[in-house]
This record gives C-alpha cells, structure tokens and sequence, in this order.
C-alpha cells in the first residue's frame, strides 16, 4: 500500500498522537484539505472516527481518530517515485 506525501503525513501523524482537527493539520502539517485525505485513507481500508468538538474559543472543529490499523504508511521517495523501503537513492534515510 502506498500514500501520496500527504496522506502519509496525515496517517503517521494519527498514528502518534491520540486525534487531528482540521486546524491543527492546516498549523502544524500544511495540510488544507484534511477532510479529504481522510476520505482517501478511509478508501485505502483505515478505520477513522470523527466527531464535532469546540475550541477554548468557542469554534467549532471536526476531530478525526485513528481507531484501525488496516495497513502501515509507506511512504514514496521525491526523487525516484518508489516506495521508501525499495529505493535505491542514496540521500534518502530509511
């Protein structure tokens, strides 16, 4: 199984911490469309459950759980396209 860049920074970062609002992805990770990487990583067979909760501030933001592990993030070299774990760049760490 492979993500795009994007749905792997969004899995990895479910996958370490206990849930991701849409706020936090678009602050921390650059991710402006989390909703749909979400959608995506749901396609791909992830389980992920979502509820509504408020902020300190009163705004109200969707919360996204990582609840499955249907399959391990892999993500793709920027140089050669290929799967981290079968590149052949030298300048990728692993």
């Amino acid at each position: 199984m492979t993500f795009s860049p994007q749905q792997a920074v969004v899995y990895d970062y479910l996958s370490t911490h206990a849930a991701i609002t849409t706020r936090t992805a678009t602050r921390e990770l650059e991710i402006y469309r989390l909703s749909e990487r979400i959608r995506e990583l749901e396609k791909m067979g992830a389980r992920i459950s979502r509820r509504m909760v408020e902020t300190k501030n009163g705004a109200r933001v969707m919360e996204y759980t990582l609840t499955g592990y249907g399959f391990r993030a892999v993500p793709k070299c920027p140089e050669c396209g290929m799967e981290k774990r079968n590149c052949g760049c030298n300048n990728i760490s692993r």
